[in-house]
C-alpha cells in the first residue's frame, strides 16, 4: 500500500495539471509507479503527453498558460514579477512540454500555498469517499470534478466543501464491473520472435519510455526489465498479474500501450484465449518478426549452449524432427483466431528488408513513432551470441573440464568479449543438404503466410546461411588456438578454498561493517567494511602467476563510485569495487591461512533523507561477489 505523503504528490500532480482530484485506478497506478521509479520528471512526462493536458494547453503559449493554471490553482491572476519568471524558464515557448504546470505547484508559498494543500486534502476525501462507495469517476464526470475543487479557496468553510463533495458524489453512477464495448485505447503487442533482435528492441523501449510517453506512447513499469521486457508478466501468466497490468494501462493519461516478450508468439491456444480476456479491450496491434527457419535453428543453438551445458554434438548431429514452433503459419493462425479484429504486422527479420537495416529503427516506425534526434541509441550488441568457433572451443572444454556454474558464465563472456574483437564471426554450420532439408519442410507453410501477407516467397531466404565447405584444417586450428591464448590470459582460476564467493555465500566472509545478505547482496553499515577470507593452501602458486583480487558490485545512488583498499594494513590503492581486477603482491599470501582485506567508501548516505527509497539505513556499497585466483586455464580439475 502506498504512503499517505505518496498519495498526495499524486493528487498534486493530478491538480497542477488537471486540475481534478486523481481517480482511485489513476491514484493507485502512479502511486505503485512513483514508489517503484522514484522519478519525478519521467512521471511529468507522462502527464505531459496525456491528452487531458494537451486539450488544456490547446492554444495557448507559456505567457497565456501560466495565467491559466494560476488561475485554476491560486483563483488569482498572475503577478508581473512571476510571469516573468515563468517566462524565463521556457524560452521556447513550448508551453505543452515545459513543466510549468509542476514547477508552479512546487513553487507555491503564502497563501497559495494554502489553497493548494487544501485543495489536495479535499481531492483526497473526494477520491475515498469514490472508492469506498464504488461510484464510477471517469470522463463523463471530469468537468464536475474540476468544478467542485475550483470552490475549494481561503474562504470556503469545511462544511460547505463536505455539502458540494457529497452532493457531487451522490449524482455519480455505481461502477459497473463490465467494461464498454468501445475500445478507447491502443495497445501494440511484440510477440517475437526469438532471435530477430527482440533483446535490442526491448533495451531501447526500456530506455526511451520517456520518449515514447511525449509521443503518446505507454510503456507500462509494472513487470518491465531493460533486459527482456515484460518477461516476467508473460512467463507466469495468471488473472492476478493480467488484471494488475490491465489496470495500470488504463489508469495511463496515454492513449496507446506498449508491451514485449518474445515468448509469447508460442504460446498454446488456451494461454493466447487467456489473455484476449484481459487485452480485448483495446484496439490490438500485433507486431510479429520472422526470421528464415534454417537460420534461426542454427543461431538458437549457439544460444543454448550459451546459457547451459549441451551434448557435445550438438552442432554437428543431424535433425530429425523439426521444432513445430517454426511453423510460423501455424502461430500467427493461432492469434489471427483468438484476435480476427487485431491489426498484424509481419516484418522479416534481415537487415535488406529492415527499415535503415537496422531492427530498432525498424520496430519504432512500425509504431508510427520513427526515431529521431532525441531517440537514445545504445551502439553496444545486445545479447551477443557465440560462434561456432568459440561454441566449439565451450564444449571442448566442458567435455574435459569441470567448471562451477560462475566460473562457466565467466568463460562464455570471454569467448564472447573474444568475438566482439573478431572481424569475422561464423554463425551456421550446417552443410547445404541440412539447409535444403529445414527449408522443404518449412516451404509450404511460409508460402502460405507469406501469401496470407502480401510478400514474396524469397523474402524468407538469406543469401548465406550455411557452412562453407572444404575450409582448410589450418585456418580452422588457427583460430581455435587464437581463441585458447585468449581464454589463457582472461581466465581466472580461484584459489579460495570453495572458489568464487556470492550470494548467501557472502555471509561466511563479511568480518565488521556489513548489513545481512539480501537479495544476493550485502550493504556496507557505513563508511569503513571488513571482510575476512580463508585461504586454501593447497593452492600452488607459481611465480610467474598473476594474483587478482577481484570484486564486484554497486554504489548507493550519489555516492562516488571509489573505495581504497587495504590487505591487512598495505594499500592497495583507490578502485570502482563496480567490477574490479586488483593486483595483489604474492608475498602478501605468503605462509597465510586468511587475510583481511579493508574497504574505506566514500560518505555513506540514508537512501530515504534524500528522496531515493524508503531505506533508512546509512550505507554505501553492496558487496556482490569477491574472490581472489590467478589468471590462466591450468591446474583444471579434469
Amino acid at each position: 500500500m502506498y504512503s499517505p505523503a505518496t498519495a498526495r504528490l499524486i493528487h498534486k500532480m493530478y491538480i497542477a495539471h488537471f486540475g481534478r482530484p486523481a481517480d482511485p485506478l489513476g491514484l493507485r497506478h502512479w502511486a505503485a509507479w512513483h514508489e517503484k521509479n522514484n522519478d519525478l520528471e519521467l512521471m511529468r512526462q507522462h502527464f505531459s503527453a496525456s491528452d487531458e493536458w494537451r486539450e488544456f494547453c490547446s492554444g495557448s503559449g507559456t505567457k497565456q498558460l501560466v495565467k491559466k493554471l494560476f488561475k485554476r490553482m491560486f483563483d488569482r491572476r498572475v503577478d508581473r514579477a512571476g510571469l516573468r519568471y515563468f517566462l524565463s524558464l521556457d524560452p521556447q515557448n513550448n508551453a505543452e512540454l515545459s513543466g510549468v504546470a509542476s514547477k508552479i505547484a512546487d513553487g507555491a508559498v503564502g497563501i497559495d500555498l494554502f489553497i493548494l494543500e487544501k485543495k489536495i486534502s479535499n481531492a483526497i476525501e473526494f477520491c475515498d469517499n469514490v472508492e469506498e462507495r464504488d461510484k464510477l469517476y471517469d470522463g463523463n464526470s471530469i468537468n464536475s470534478a474540476r468544478k467542485f475543487l475550483a470552490r475549494v479557496d481561503a474562504n470556503i468553510d469545511d462544511t460547505a466543501i463536505e455539502r458540494h463533495s457529497r452532493k457531487l458524489i451522490d449524482s455519480l453512477p455505481d461502477r459497473v464491473v463490465n467494461r464498454a464495448t468501445e475500445k478507447t485505447k491502443k495497445l501494440f503487442l511484440h510477440i517475437g520472435s526469438d532471435k530477430t533482435g527482440s533483446s535490442a528492441i526491448q533495451h531501447h523501449m526500456h530506455k526511451n519510455s520517456g520518449w515514447l510517453a511525449q509521443r503518446g506512447v505507454f510503456v507500462p513499469p509494472l513487470f518491465l526489465n531493460h533486459i527482456n521486457g515484460h518477461a516476467s508478466l508473460f512467463q507466469h501468466l495468471c488473472r492476478d498479474n493480467l488484471r494488475d497490468f490491465v489496470q495500470e494501462i488504463d489508469a495511463s493519461p496515454l492513449t496507446s500501450a506498449l508491451v514485449s516478450w518474445e515468448g509469447i508468439h508460442a504460446y498454446q491456444l488456451k494461454d493466447i484465449k487467456l489473455l484476449s480476456e484481459y487485452i480485448n479491450r483495446y484496439e490490438l496491434v500485433i507486431i510479429f518478426y520472422v526470421r528464415e527457419q534454417a537460420e534461426i535453428i542454427q543461431t538458437g543453438a549457439l544460444q543454448t549452449l550459451k546459457h547451459e551445458k549441451q551434448a557435445f554434438d550438438i552442432l554437428t548431429k543431424q535433425l530429425n524432427d523439426m521444432p513445430a514452433g517454426r511453423d510460423y503459419d501455424k502461430l500467427v493462425a493461432a492469434w489471427e483466431q483468438v484476435f480476427p479484429t487485431a491489426e498484424f504486422k509481419l516484418s522479416v527479420y534481415d537487415r535488406g528488408q529492415l527499415k535503415g537495416g537496422d531492427v530498432v529503427e525498424d520496430f519504432f516506425h512500425q509504431l508510427g513513432r520513427p526515431v529521431d534526434g532525441e531517440f537514445l541509441r545504445t551502439d553496444a550488441v545486445i545479447n551477443p551470441s557465440l560462434d561456432f568457433y568459440t561454441a566449439q572451443v565451450l564444449l571442448m572444454l566442458e567435455s574435459t573440464c569441470e567448471f562451477e556454474q560462475y566460473e562457466r558464465v565467466e568463460i562464455v563472456n570471454s569467448l564472447l568479449e573474444f568475438n566482439e574483437k573478431s572481424t569475422s564471426n561464423e554463425k551456421y554450420f550446417y552443410n547445404e543438404k541440412q539447409v535444403t532439408r529445414i527449408r522443404e519442410h518449412y516451404c509450404k507453410s511460409n508460402k502460405r503466410l507469406l501469401d496470407r501477407f502480401q510478400r514474396s516467397v524469397d523474402s524468407l531466404v538469406p543469401k548465406k546461411i550455411s557452412w562453407r565447405s572444404n575450409v582448410p584444417h589450418s585456418e580452422v586450428i588457427g583460430r581455435i588456438s587464437s581463441i585458447f591464448d585468449h581464454l589463457e590470459g582472461d581466465f581466472i582460476r580461484s584459489i579460495l578454498p570453495h572458489g568464487k564467493v556470492y550470494d548467501q555465500q557472502l555471509t561466511a566472509i563479511l568480518a565488521l561493517g556489513w548489513y545481512p545478505v539480501g537479495h544476493q547482496i550485502a550493504w556496507s553499515k557505513s563508511d569503513r567494511s571488513v571482510i575476512k577470507i580463508q585461504l586454501d593452501d593447497s593452492q600452488q602458486i607459481s611465480d610467474q602467476d598473476v594474483v587478482l583480487l577481484m570484486i564486484s558490485g554497486n554504489y548507493a545512488l550519489t555516492v562516488v563510485p571509489l573505495t581504497e583498499v587495504y590487505i591487512e594494513e598495505k594499500h592497495l590503492g583507490n578502485y570502482d569495487l563496480s567490477k574490479a581486477k586488483i593486483k595483489i603482491p604474492q608475498e602478501e599470501l605468503t605462509g597465510r591461512t586468511s587475510i583481511e582485506i579493508t574497504l574505506v567508501h566514500p560518505k555513506a548516505v540514508v537512501p530515504a533523507e534524500i528522496g531515493i527509497n524508503k531505506d533508512s539505513r546509512l550505507i554505501a556499497y553492496a558487496l556482490r561477489s569477491f574472490d581472489i585466483g590467478v589468471s590462466g586455464l591450468t591446474q583444471r580439475k579434469s
